[in-house]
């Protein structure tokens, strides 16, 4: 009754008024407020006719002298409505002032709406922040060295030294190689520094260290550009033979071992039984090829100092490091290194591998992150579709909210806002709320900043550098920007698709376009999602068979540790054979240890290059070309290791006894095809050298020690009681928990020499666990990703859905006024939204391929478009979809038919 009143007093100011109403709305617009009025009044049951003909008497005196003041203003013309008023910029940041309060009142008004959006937001663009962090800190910020982009890494290599298929070897420098560099590259490069690293036993400061040394000519902070923050560098004649001992040590060392002391420079040390002053310490900075303790220079270290090794052209030991000159470029220093290879080979061809040698340039800055490239790249774009799904789940929210506010965009463009101010107007608060979903991204980034660091430490040595800073806040901004106008983009151009529409169905929640936008935006979050969980999938089935792949030895329960015996008590083989027999006795005496051996390098520990030649005894027929491992008698029962032929090693193997060894599977079975490798002669030789000849007595299964992604190598097993081989580590085996074992060993080793570091005390499982940590980090972190894709494409299917559903109430009311069973209405919203989510995973099975081949080089052991990978993921897809489906379907097809028909 009270829309019909106002229906009447309308029609009779047209009447008294037509000029006004008709220039102003015209006839369309006079229905819509017919139409608007006429609800209220219905809600609002009985209304005083005397408040109704005021109120529309006003607003039609109102608007006729508006148009009669005003009328070039409010012409309905969408240029002139979308031309800024004169007043240039200052009307148009009063404009834009306007908006941001606006918008601002707008989303207080709106606490869920805005809450859910800023949230789904700040996961996406939290993500992208934390991983540009990375990205910036270790790909894209320069070094903190001066003019760190021209110091280059000299590499000498043997492509025929890994064997056949096998990637280049790397040889060290020796000596005389340097030199010769160093002159014939004097042209291209300047400050051609040396570097090898050591290890050595560090005593007189309570318990005995075992430190990481860096041994380097005196040049090579300056080539670095490196000053220490306390005391001074090496000079020049500390390089010279019977120099005083000295050290630079590093930032991190100082702080942990000398507590930060200040007054530490002056301070003397007893390394490798000889007193060292300590002239300097670091400041903090990625230490390159490797992380060090200290530093001393070459004149002191025992090998690179003994006037044997520097004499041998073939005694290769270092790592050669140099920069660019300012006028050279990189093409043209490479090419005067591979000339000065390529003369040194031909000048002492005995020297130098007879095919495949070569010499070449890589700069250090693309080495320290070579490892981290890869998976970083792969994250930052993950990150990137999860922002897109996030962008798609808020734009769908956006167009939902645009067509409940369909009357109030209605009345603004009656009252003279263009089409373009109302879609400024939309993309205003879209923009706000990705500001504030930037906001809340850098909160959940910085509370993830400590494990993003230790993810990337396993990565590169540039991992503390990564951090929130100012070019990573700017990133920020920009996306979040960014964002609101992507997201913003859909519900404006709706409004402005839809606008003529709107104004004949003003009280409807959503125009067909809007619905067909919501519904390509699900698509497009369901084919991204599938893509990411694809990605994870494919991560995850590959740590799983590097996890399941036979290392060929036990890892459980068995423990392994490392010794340095320095100084004058272990100058002879007996003095460290007795040392090492003697803690074999009594370990194997503590409860619950089983069995204990020496060994030259735990499994899985740090790479080691133990490579040397075998000749066969009598003649210069070369056998092969392997690896070579001294180890304990008792090493392969430790180990858990099958003898597959002959026996393994005994404590009657020993210095006075013949020359043993042992080989694994894959050389006896390449190098003795179809013949038995055991009691076989050989002889092992070294670059200067050759050991007496040995008999094989055994043949032992293939193991993996550089890791089970590693390929099986030819391995030569030698006594270690027959040998002279310095330090060295030790691995036993426990009968039960490890945990009781490992305080024990400490006690043991320091009641025989209290100055014998134990240093590295692990456990073989603990080792694999980190071998195989990077992958399954990055798993986990493609996992997390996924997970929130998932949730947010799901999100958006389920929303679709109910808004789908909410739009057909007269229809689905009308199917069960007719007899519809619930199941076929039900059948009806589920088919719809599987439909979405099937063209969603058909698109995503193509995006879905395209990244596994981007990720195919952090694959192991799984193919980069495996289909067992993508139908399981389909199928967890579609089995959660199916619950996203039903709830709306079930929530539609319970529906009260009457109120639906009487709300239609």
């Amino acid at each position: 009754m009270g829309g019909e009143r106002v229906r009447l007093l309308y029609g009779a100011l047209l009447r008294l008024y037509p000029a006004e109403f008709r220039r102003l709305y015209g006839e369309e617009m006079l229905d819509a407020f017919l139409a608007l009025h006429a609800r209220a009044a219905a809600s609002e049951g009985a209304v005083s006719v005397a408040r109704l003909w005021l109120g529309a008497l006003a607003d039609a005196l109102v608007s006729g002298a508006r148009e009669r003041m005003s009328r070039r203003s409010y012409r309905v013309n969408l240029r002139s409505r979308m031309r800024f008023p004169r007043g240039g910029l200052a009307n148009l940041m009063s404009d834009a002032l306007q908006d941001l309060r606006f918008a601002l009142r707008t989303l207080a008004s709106a606490p869920g709406f805005t809450l859910v959006v800023v949230l789904t937001l700040g996961l996406g663009i939290g993500a992208n922040t934390a991983i540009y962090s990375m990205v910036h800190g270790i790909l894209v910020k320069p070094l903190p060295f001066g003019a760190g982009g021209s110091i280059v890494h000299l590499r000498q290599v043997d492509a025929g030294g890994g064997g056949q298929g096998a990637p280049p070897e790397a040889l060290d420098f020796s000596v005389h190689d340097l030199l010769d560099f160093e002159e014939g590259t004097r042209q291209a490069l300047t400050d051609v520094s040396e570097y090898h690293r050591m290890s050595f036993v560090l005593t007189g400061m309570g318990e005995p260290d075992r430190v990481r040394v860096g041994v380097v000519s005196h040049n090579f902070f300056d080539l670095l550009q490196v000053k220490p923050t306390l005391g001074r560098d090496f000079v020049r004649a500390e390089d010279e033979l019977g120099a005083a001992p000295v050290l630079l040590v590093s930032d991190g060392y100082w702080r942990s071992r000398f507590k930060g002391d200040p007054r530490i420079v002056g301070t003397q040390v007893t390394m490798n039984g000889r007193p060292h002053t300590i002239v300097g310490v670091l400041p903090p900075f990625p230490q390159f090829p490797a992380e060090n303790d200290v530093y001393m220079p070459i004149s002191i270290c025992p090998y690179r100092s003994d006037p044997g090794f520097i004499a041998d052209r073939q005694s290769r030991l270092m790592s050669v490091y140099g920069r660019l000159k300012p006028e050279v470029t990189f093409a043209e220093a490479e090419m005067e290194v591979r000339r000065t290879g390529m003369a040194l080979a031909a000048a002492h061809p005995d020297a130098y591998p007879a095919e495949g040698y070569g010499a070449d340039l890589e700069l250090v800055r693309n080495e320290l992150v070579r490892g981290a490239r890869s998976p970083l790249i792969l994250l930052l774009g993950v990150a990137g579709f999860v922002l897109l799904i996030a962008c798609a789940n808020a734009a769908s929210l956006a167009l939902a909210r645009a067509g409940r506010r369909r009357p109030e965009l209605t009345v603004r463009s009656a009252l003279g806002a263009g089409r373009g101010r109302l879609a400024r107007q939309l993309l205003t608060e879209n923009v706000l709320l990705a500001l504030a979903g930037g906001a809340v991204g850098l909160v959940l980034a910085y509370g993830g900043m400590d494990l993003l660091v230790a993810y990337a430490r396993r990565f590169t040595p540039r991992a503390p550098e990564v951090a929130l800073d100012a070019p990573v806040l700017l990133f920020t901004l920009v996306v979040s920007v960014a964002t609101g106008l992507l997201f913003g983009a859909a519900p404006a151009a709706a409004e402005r698709r839809s606008m003529a529409t709107t104004i004949n169905s003003v009280g409807s929640t959503s125009g067909r376009h809007g619905r067909r936008l919501q519904s390509m935006l699900v698509v497009v979050q369901v084919a991204v999602a599938f893509a990411v969980l694809s990605g994870a999938g494919l991560m995850l089935r590959s740590v799983w068979a590097l996890q399941r792949t036979d290392p060929g030895f036990d890892t459980e329960e068995v423990i392994a540790f490392s010794l340095a015996l320095e100084g004058p008590r272990y100058r002879t083989l007996d003095q460290g054979s007795a040392f090492f027999l003697e803690i074999e006795e009594r370990l194997s005496r503590v409860p619950g240890v089983a069995a204990v051996s020496r060994v030259m390098a735990v499994p899985l520990g740090e790479p080691m290059n133990h490579r040397s030649r075998f000749f066969q005894d009598g003649s210069d027929a070369l056998l092969a070309e392997a690896e070579h491992r001294t180890v304990g008698a008792d090493y392969f029962r430790v180990m858990g290791v099958r003898v597959i032929e002959g026996r393994g090693f005994t404590t009657a193997d020993s210095l006075n006894a013949p020359f043993v060894a042992v080989v694994n599977r894959r050389f006896a079975e390449e190098v003795f095809p179809g013949e038995s490798a055991v009691g076989r002669r050989m002889v092992q030789c070294f670059p200067d050298s050759c050991n007496p000849p040995m008999t094989v007595v055994g043949v032992v299964d293939d193991l993996r020690h550089h890791g089970p992604e590693a390929d099986v190598a030819l391995e030569v097993y030698r006594a270690g009681l027959q040998l002279d081989w310095g330090g060295s580590s030790v691995v036993l085996r426990v009968d039960g928990s490890t945990d009781e074992v490992v305080p024990v060993i400490a006690q043991v080793v320091h009641s025989l020499d209290p100055d014998v570091p134990v240093d590295d005390l692990r456990t073989l499982a603990g080792l694999r666990a980190d071998h195989v940590a990077p992958r399954r980090l990055t798993a986990v972190l493609l996992l997390v990703f996924a997970a929130v894709a998932v949730g947010l494409s799901l999100a958006g299917v389920f929303g679709v859905l109910t808004l789908a559903a909410s739009a057909r109430q007269r229809e689905m009311g009308i199917r069960r006024a007719m007899g519809a069973r619930e199941s076929v209405v039900r059948t009806l919203v589920i088919r719809e939204g599987l439909a979405l989510v099937g063209l969603g995973l058909a698109v995503g099975l193509v995006l879905a391929g395209a990244m596994g081949t981007a990720m195919s080089g952090l694959l192991w052991g799984v193919r980069a478009r495996d289909p067992a990978t993508y139908l399981g993921v389909a199928a967890l897809f579609l089995g959660v979809a199916l619950i996203a489906c039903y709830l709306p379907a079930r929530k539609a097809s319970r529906a009260d038919v009457v109120d639906t028909l009487r709300s239609a």
